[in-house]
């Protein structure tokens, strides 16, 4: 196996935490949350500011991400298929049925947001591509996890307890597993406030040609005393879009892993 270079792997941290930060960070606090020394993570913001990748924060001297480094991974997703066979079904959803409609894949214990459309629902989660949060707080979350043996999930997960994003986020990793595992024959997940009070939503996976889960296809909706209702009746919908972009991948029923 070809050696990795360590600045380019340093480099790639310093750029994915202030992905998940887009307020942006100091020098001093991204070192410290990488564990690397200040001096080290100054010369590298400062070689991707000369390139435009970050931008330095005058007023607050923190850095972040420029729309150079949003555009580059736009670019990714126009070439990449899943997201060419997502964008008109995850559209068609939002205007046909008044829901906030998303695409993600996993990120070790991350599901990152790879498409966004809340131009129609009539809740927002304020999420943009590339955004992430925790698998175990929302439903394409454990459709992503389902895809995992439960020691894996242990593994991935740790013993727990887990962020709490609401009271009514599931923090037990073994209460978690009970939720998976009703996942995994259901092949849905739905959730109620667990993410976002007010909100609640559904999940179903989508496979490649191999049969393997790549990513989950949600929705967002209200809660209400209907949302039973509005789970069944969108639970079809939602099932049968990732089913589509499945077989726009490549997927047949009955593929196995290669």
């Amino acid at each position: 196996m070809a050696q990795m270079s360590k600045s380019l792997e340093k480099g790639m941290a310093v750029l994915e935490l202030l992905d998940e930060t887009p307020a942006g960070l100091g020098v001093r606090e991204m070192a410290r949350r990488l564990d690397m020394p200040a001096s080290n993570v100054q010369r590298l913001v400062t070689t991707f500011e000369k390139l435009s990748y970050v931008e330095k924060i005058e007023t607050s001297r923190t850095y972040r991400l420029s729309f150079k480094a949003y555009f580059l991974g736009q670019s990714a997703l126009r070439s990449d298929r899943l997201a060419i066979a997502a964008s008109p079904e995850i559209e068609r959803l939002a205007s046909e049925h008044n829901v906030c409609g998303y695409l993600s894949v996993r990120h070790q214990d991350r599901a990152v947001y790879v498409q966004v459309n809340e131009t129609h629902g009539i809740v927002s989660t304020h999420m943009a591509p590339g955004a992430s949060i925790p698998l175990h707080t929302t439903a394409m979350g454990k459709i992503l996890l389902s895809a995992l043996g439960d020691d894996e999930i242990r593994g991935l997960l740790g013993p727990g307890p887990l962020l709490a994003l609401t009271s009514k986020s599931v923090t037990d990793v073994e209460v978690l597993l009970g939720d998976i595992r009703q996942v995994r024959e259901k092949g849905m997940a739905f959730i109620v406030e667990e993410n976002i009070y007010g909100i609640a939503s559904l999940a179903a996976p989508i496979f490649n040609y191999t049969g393997r889960m790549v990513a989950a296809l949600s929705v967002a909706i209200p809660t209400s005393s209907k949302v039973d209702e509005d789970f069944e009746r969108l639970s079809r919908v939602v099932a049968g879009a990732a089913r589509r972009i499945s077989v726009a991948c490549g997927y047949e029923a009955g593929a196995q892993d290669q």
